[in-house]
């Protein structure tokens, strides 16, 4: 019964077209190298040493020339605060085992 099922639809098959259609990838890469781009605001040299290079003088000065409030601190101070070691400890407080940090060092 299989077999005959399948003799019979094997030959219809091929004589139907495919489905799904191919995509066209090149045309695809043409629409978008042709598409009209946005209007990019040209960038100043202090302007582009402020958001993209390292921190440092060099890119604090530029910032301040550019007029610009850094995102990062861009002289590169950066402040660690204090060092402070600490560990966890178990107390029992009301019949339950309550996890606390213990900390020494500087700071708070």
């Amino acid at each position: 019964m299989r077999r005959a099922l399948l003799s019979l639809l094997l030959p219809l098959s091929l004589l139907l077209p495919a489905a799904s259609p191919a995509l066209d990838a090149d045309a695809f890469a043409a629409s978008q190298i042709s598409a009209p781009r946005a209007a990019q605001k040209s960038m100043s040299a202090d302007e582009a040493t402020c958001r993209y290079a390292a921190a440092g003088k060099g890119r604090g000065d530029a910032c301040a020339r550019a007029g610009i409030r850094a995102s990062k601190n861009a002289s590169g101070e950066v402040d660690r605060g204090d060092f402070r070691r600490c560990r966890k400890d178990y107390e029992m407080v009301g019949g339950r085992w309550e996890e606390t940090w213990k900390c020494e060092g500087g700071g708070t």
